[in-house]
């Protein structure tokens, strides 16, 4: 079964040639050396040496499985088995004749037989245990399988082999917490492998433990710097964690060890766009694409980033090659589906959208309901849920549709699971006889449907060219409005609110945000009162651009959206980029010029410089990605025309 180690091989090798220039015909001696060629790896060599061993001894149980062996090595399968078989009729039972029976009928795909023969085999090894798995596994005896690997790796725990052969069948079980266990077991040997910390490291990384994941991580590569899955694996959980420059680091290298590690570039691709290098993804994510065709994930990213070029035949193509792979992967319908709607196609599109409730992300933060999904079917003296998703603006874009339910089913009863920063806007908006507003979290009355709000305008029948429009449908409470009124009192006309940077958790932020020092050429236009509307830590880059003295700067006083809004109904303009603020202006019917990059999103239907789902936006797009001065040289000719045109006392 373990033959020799290979250790002083050309000494042992010399010993046994003077032995059999003696002897030549010795069968042990002949033997021998065969085993000692076959080692080296000269197959031929190691054949002829053992068959003539083989047949000066018959009977000898030992050379005769060497034998055996060696004509498996040559690809003589069939010849091993029967040599073998010969054998054990002559010999008698015999481990090593067993087991390498055993070995050739598990080569010859009969795992059963295999196991038969293996069954025989009354010496208890580590290589033993190992085929014992090899074979259960084969024949889906997973928890055997497990048994059989942790027994091997039990009698040679520092068999590197064992580790990632015992790993990689845990991480298809369903006993993430015994595993968990068992890794951290062979992890705190002091001659533990590096394989064990990363499979440590994905246990912990699978039950969200993202600490202890890096630092299993860490260890692995420190210990096995070439190990390109667990620098791969890293990045990951770093990207969790936030660092992911760190993460985009531990790709390099992780691709730097293992060139045609898919994975790595497809991960490495992803961050690559995140942070808006799209060329760089794009060549990268096409690597991983031609690395594995059939990687279902480096495709997805691929068409993405396409996407985000506006390369769209292409993009689509890469999405339905995944789905004639996959028919209903997730991921790749739902993108499917953002191009459908980037283009114009809505009635095509809200299908494939959809599919965003496959994805985990998504799918845990729907409300727990037993009712059933609206599919379209009239509300008349019926009571629908409707709940919040995604983002602010999201919600502020598509409330309208509770509007639209009630023109069309003039009795139903609406009641919305609203976000609790928008509560107080909408329900200074929509009378309770329109909508009944509910804090996300309070107790869900009873209902007989339930739809989610970005659902609506596909439930609704909603096209391109028949997009509910109601004008003015969001405004902030009276009192409140009264109140920030007396807030700009003292402010000149006109007013010019202006946001520059999207929320932090959006995946393409740095595409969507614009640093306000590329906005300077805005202040050169003059008679403007500028009001600031961004929040965050953006907020500080007016100071750091000596900007203080040009803003009226209250938003530190600001607590929720009623307060944006009170303070947005008393200004002339609005200026800002994709978020929340521009959605609000439209839906309050002020004037918004939105500053939009040129991987836009699929509502702002490119080409378009206006908007269906805001009568008063006007757009501004980049023309090249990530080329903002242009957006901000004709932004500012708009302002200055506008000056031009209003006059000292004009309104915008």
């Amino acid at each position: 079964m373990n033959g020799q180690t290979g250790e002083n091989q050309a000494g042992m090798e010399a010993q046994v040639l003077a032995a059999l220039a003696q002897k030549p015909d010795h069968p042990a001696l002949l033997a021998a050396l065969g085993g000692i060629r076959l080692q080296a790896g000269k197959v031929v060599e190691a054949v002829d040496l053992l068959a003539r061993a083989a047949r000066a001894a018959p009977d000898d149980a030992r050379i005769q499985a060497d034998y055996g062996a060696a004509l498996m090595a040559a690809g003589r399968v069939d010849e091993a088995q029967s040599t073998l078989l010969d054998a054990l009729n002559r010999c008698g039972g015999d481990d090593n004749l067993s087991f390498n029976l055993a070995r050739c009928l598990q080569v010859q795909g009969d795992a059963e037989a295999a196991l038969t023969a293996l069954a025989q085999v009354k010496t208890v090894g580590d290589d033993i245990c190992k085929l014992h798995g090899d074979l259960l596994k084969s024949v889906g005896d997973i928890q055997g399988a497990i048994d059989a690997y942790t027994e091997a790796l039990r009698l040679a725990p520092r068999n590197a082999v064992y580790v990632n052969d015992l790993g990689v069948l845990l991480e298809t079980s369903d006993d993430p917490a015994k595993h968990r266990a068992l890794w951290q077991q062979l992890a705190a040997d002091p001659d533990a492998h590096a394989i064990a910390f990363f499979f440590l490291g994905n246990s912990l990384h699978a039950a969200g433990e993202l600490a202890g994941a890096r630092a299993a991580f860490e260890r692995a590569v420190d210990m096995e710097p070439g190990m390109a899955e667990a620098w791969n694996n890293l990045a990951l959980v770093l990207g969790k964690l936030g660092l992911e420059r760190e993460a985009m680091a531990a790709l390099d290298r992780a691709v730097e060890a293992n060139p045609g590690l898919s994975a790595a570039r497809t991960n490495l691709g992803s961050l690559m766009s995140r942070y808006s290098a799209l060329d760089e993804a794009e060549a990268m994510l096409r690597q991983a694409v031609k690395l594995d065709p059939s990687s279902i994930d480096a495709r997805n990213n691929y068409g993405a980033v396409l996407m985000r070029q506006r390369r769209f035949a292409e993009a689509e193509a890469e999405f339905r090659r995944v789905l004639a792979e996959q028919p209903g992967q997730a991921s790749a319908q739902l993108n499917l589906g953002l191009l459908k709607l980037t283009k114009g196609k809505l009635e095509e599109g809200w299908p494939y959208y959809e599919s965003r409730w496959k994805l985990p992300q998504l799918k845990e933060k729907r409300p727990p309901l037993t009712t059933p999904a609206w599919g379209g079917e009239p509300l008349d003296g019926r009571t629908i849920l409707i709940f919040a998703e995604q983002g602010f603006g999201d919600n502020l874009q598509f409330i309208r549709y509770v509007l639209e339910l009630k023109a069309r089913f003039p009795t139903v009863r609406v009641i919305h699971y609203a976000l609790h920063r928008l509560v107080d806007l909408l329900r200074s908006s929509l009378a309770p006889e329109q909508c009944e507003i509910l804090p996300w979290g309070q107790p869900i009355p009873e209902h007989d449907v339930h739809c989610p709000l970005m659902s609506l305008p596909w439930r609704c029948g909603t096209t391109a060219t028949n997009i509910p429009e109601f004008g003015i449908y969001i405004q902030p409470p009276l009192a409140l409005a009264a109140e920030w009124r007396q807030h700009l009192a003292g402010v000149g006309r006109p007013r010019v609110g202006l946001a520059w940077a999207t929320a932090e958790t959006f995946i393409y932020r740095s595409a969507k945000t614009v640093a306000l020092n590329k906005l300077l050429p805005l202040f050169d236009v003059d008679g403007i009162s500028w009001v600031n509307l961004q929040y965050g830590k953006e907020a500080a880059e007016i100071a750091d651009n000596g900007l203080s003295g040009r803003f009226f700067d209250v938003m530190s006083d600001v607590r929720n959206f009623a307060d944006t809004a009170a303070l947005i109904a008393d200004l002339d303009l609005v200026i800002s980029v994709d978020t929340a603020v521009a959605h609000l202006a439209g839906a309050m019917g002020k004037p918004i010029w939105m500053l939009d990059r040129f991987d836009t999103d699929w509502r702002w239907l490119p080409p378009r410089e206006d908007s269906p789902w805001y009568p008063t936006m006007r757009i501004f797009r980049q023309r090249e990605f990530g080329d903002w001065q242009p957006v901000v040289e004709r932004t500012a000719q708009a302002l200055t025309n506008l000056m031009a045109a209003t006059g000292d006392q004009g309104h915008a």
